[in-house]
């Protein structure tokens, strides 16, 4: 009797391991299929280079034979020459404002007969297209209550905006920009006349530091900041 009894104990403890077993198995695969099914998410919703491409080149298809657009690492590199600075802010602009779009390289992106440098141009066009990119303001920059000006790496941003969460969004893209040293806030949160009550305020914001002063400004241009 014991030794039956030993027996079926034995086959017990066997077919106990057996299912631990196959749970755990299970339990890995079902974690693998789990795991393998984000990246696909993840690798679907991230546009690859050719994809980026040929979204930026949809986008800039008014300087078709003018810039030349690829994308490598999702960067985007424009070549070319183009007429005015206007036109070279407009391509940046649209060019950051791609969904996907990490960063707008424009080394051999020149304009005709310049005088002057573009680094700003190049910060204030990169501002406005990563506001976009983000949803943070329209793709309709003339009806944008908020101004976007940069000299010299000082950015100035003035006007009115909805909310404070709107007014800290704008500020966080401002300071991201490469280029960038200090951004200078007269953002007011309301209607233009709340701005104009409180027109008398500044707010200058280290682009590294996030720390923010508060000095007086007569005009939302750069010379009376």
């Amino acid at each position: 009797m014991d030794k039956f009894i030993k027996k079926k104990v034995v086959a017990v403890l066997v077919c106990s391991s057996l299912a631990s077993y196959a749970m755990a198995a299970n339990h890995k695969a079902n974690g693998n299929n789990k795991m393998q099914n984000g990246q696909t998410m993840q690798t679907s919703a991230q546009p690859n280079d050719a994809t980026l491409t040929k979204s930026v080149a949809a986008i800039l298809s008014e300087y078709n034979g003018k810039v030349n657009v690829s994308v490598r690492g999702g960067i985007v590199y424009l070549s070319g020459e183009l007429p005015s600075d206007t036109d070279y802010d407009k391509v940046i602009m649209n060019a950051e404002s791609t969904k996907g779009v990490s960063d707008v390289n424009v080394d051999n992106l020149t304009v005709k007969d310049s005088q002057y440098p573009l680094n700003d141009t190049y910060i204030t066009a990169k501002i406005k297209g990563a506001l976009i990119r983000e949803d943070i303001m329209g793709k309709d920059v003339p009806s944008w209550t908020v101004s976007v000006e940069t000299k010299d790496g000082q950015v100035y941003l003035s006007g009115n905006i909805g909310t404070e969460q709107e007014k800290q969004n704008v500020l966080r893209v401002a300071k991201s920009i490469k280029g960038v040293n200090t951004v200078h806030d007269k953002m007011v949160v309301g209607t233009p006349e709340a701005g104009a009550a409180k027109g008398n305020s500044n707010g200058t914001t280290d682009a590294s530091t996030n720390n923010t002063n508060t000095s007086s400004g007569v005009n939302d241009s750069p010379d009376n900041y």
